[in-house]
């Protein structure tokens, strides 16, 4: 039975592409996700609603994010992601060879204790992509 405090439990899981100059529908249809940020380098900058800003973006960013709720322990979903990235680490490599990066990113909201252990085996595997991990907590996140 689920406790209270792992009913509360969320966080977001989030991969974050950035390259010199990649076409992101590339990233996108080889990787199979739809993005929630993409932009390519050289157009036009804009905010998230589409407002117009000055200046051109200086590098391709693709972002893909996805929610998981009532749950505290965050290592099941480095390991999902790192099975559906593992089919594309050919892919991955190109990006970082090419100057680019590729982040997986656990977002916390910092207010309940969400936690789990990236296994050497799992850290292996993202070596393997040469893919950065990283933990972000944001207090007072909805």
């Amino acid at each position: 039975m689920a406790c209270e405090e792992d009913e509360a439990a969320h966080f977001d899981v989030r991969l974050l592409i950035i390259h010199p100059s990649i076409d992101p529908g590339l990233i996108t249809t080889t990787l199979g996700l739809t993005p929630h940020l993409s932009w390519r380098a050289g157009t036009p900058r804009a905010t998230p609603a589409g407002t117009p800003l000055p200046g051109l973006y200086r590098d391709t960013r693709w972002g893909y994010s996805y929610p998981v709720r009532g749950n505290r322990l965050f290592s099941d979903e480095i390991e999902k992601m790192i099975d559906r990235l593992e089919p594309h680490a050919r892919f991955l490599a190109e990006i970082v060879e090419g100057t680019g990066s590729v982040n997986l990113i656990i977002h916390l909201p910092g207010k309940v204790n969400v936690a789990g252990e990236i296994t050497w085996r799992q850290m292996a595997r993202l070596s393997e992509l040469r893919t950065d991990f990283g933990i972000e907590v944001f207090p007072d996140s909805p």
